[in-house]
């Protein structure tokens, strides 16, 4: 009976110690890079763009975090004065947290005139919204922050244009 106490307890605490409690598994993002799917399309970071930005002030800490691709396209995650290391962060607009935020980013560059360039973006959370996504970091140790995150999120011109971004993954080097 000892035995079967004793395994019943141990089963207890370890299913007890899954990752999501601490962030998840990190995802498959190469090391300085964020990649994600947007409504089904590959999103890749080069790493020379993409980056994590720990800030520190007045007791409270920030993580941005922030990736573009060759093709003018950015992802950009923001746990403004929240962040308390790995942990699961949630995208959240009917509790007016705008706190933590993403936001997916679209540039169209005229060759020809690059001032007449135009620039969509799709911002998490939105107003009615609810629970759009979120962003889970699973190690902050070192030169390095990795996680997964996934939201949905509204262009700022058109209510009634939204995107998916899902499958995300992030892997940055912090400056």
């Amino acid at each position: 009976m000892k035995k079967l106490l004793y395994l019943c307890l141990s089963l207890t605490f370890l299913v007890s110690c899954s990752s999501s409690d601490d962030g998840g598994s990190g995802g498959s993002a190469a090391e300085g890079t964020i990649e994600a799917s947007v409504n089904g399309s590959a999103f890749n970071s080069l790493s020379m763009t993409s980056f994590a930005s720990l800030v520190e002030a007045g007791g409270t800490t920030s993580l941005v975090i922030q990736g573009n691709d060759a093709d003018g396209r950015a992802v950009h995650l923001m746990m403004h004065s929240v962040y308390e290391g790995p942990g699961t962060y949630e995208i959240n607009g009917d509790e007016g947290n705008v706190m933590i935020s993403a936001s997916y980013i679209e540039i169209d560059v005229d060759m020809n005139n690059p001032q007449n360039s135009e620039t969509t973006t799709w911002v998490a959370p939105f107003e009615g919204g609810g629970l759009v996504g979120e962003i889970q970091v699973s190690e902050d140790e070192g030169e390095y922050v990795k996680g997964t995150f996934f939201f949905e999120a509204r262009n700022q011109d058109d209510e009634n244009d939204t995107v998916n971004v899902t499958s995300g993954s992030f892997n940055v080097k912090k400056q």
